[in-house]
């Protein structure tokens, strides 16, 4: 995910210091953009894809964002992501 294709506020949501991060807002506000900004940020400055979270509410939205991330990155690397709901 390119990075320069988010707002400011998204660009510092997805560049802020390591550690959890929680990303609230509403509909439409470019949170999964974020998040997968997020993603690839971590996995581009080092962070092995097998030490990230990524909870969403929805399999639909966990599965949108790991797809998303396979346009930048090798299935090799987004399927060591454990990415799934808050539920399961």
């Amino acid at each position: 995910m390119p990075l320069s294709s988010l707002n400011r506020e998204q660009y510092l949501s997805a560049t802020a210091p390591l550690g959890n991060n929680l990303i609230i807002a509403s509909a439409g506000t470019g949170k999964t953009s974020t998040i997968v900004g997020r993603i690839g940020h971590l996995l581009k400055s080092g962070t092995p894809p097998n030490a990230i979270l990524l909870l969403t509410f929805t399999n639909k939205a966990s599965a949108e964002m790991i797809s998303r991330l396979g346009r930048y990155f090798d299935a090799s690397i987004t399927q060591k992501i454990e990415a799934g709901t808050f539920h399961s």
